[in-house]
């Protein structure tokens, strides 16, 4: 189904800047064009092969010395980011599609950084086993 997502000024910048892209390639191409509407095509106008886009993927990621990664991953790591900023589960929920707790929970890892955080301090208000509970 249609999603509607929230998208802050940078990607529109990007996605005004792909437009304009698009647009350009439609006039060059205007004999060998398919007007599919879509935000990222081929030259022709038609969906990018996957392949392709896989092996542009790897290229690119070996230039900028990053490891190859699948574009789905970037949906667990946008998850992850917003609930260590705090947002609720909920939203998160709504933002993303999900529409249990159970397929939420498997976008949603805790890292070795997270655990470390953790004390028993966070947990439970230490100053409190000092006090004497049986004077009155």
């Amino acid at each position: 189904g249609i999603r509607k997502i929230e998208v802050g000024p940078q990607v529109m910048d990007v996605l005004d800047i792909q437009y304009k892209k698009v647009s350009s390639m439609m006039l060059m191409n205007q004999g060998n064009w398919s007007d599919l509407d879509l935000v990222f095509p081929s030259n022709q106008g038609t969906p990018i092969n996957g392949r392709y886009l896989l092996t542009c993927l790897k290229r690119l990621a070996k230039e900028v010395g990053i490891p190859v990664f699948r574009f789905h991953d970037l949906r667990h790591v946008c998850i992850n980011n917003w609930r260590k900023s705090g947002h609720d589960y909920f939203k998160i929920m709504k933002a993303t599609g999900h529409k249990t707790m159970a397929v939420f929970k498997r976008y949603n890892t805790v890292d070795e950084e997270e655990l470390k955080s953790l004390t028993m301090d966070t947990y439970m208000d230490t100053s409190l086993m000092y006090l004497n509970c049986w004077d009155s």
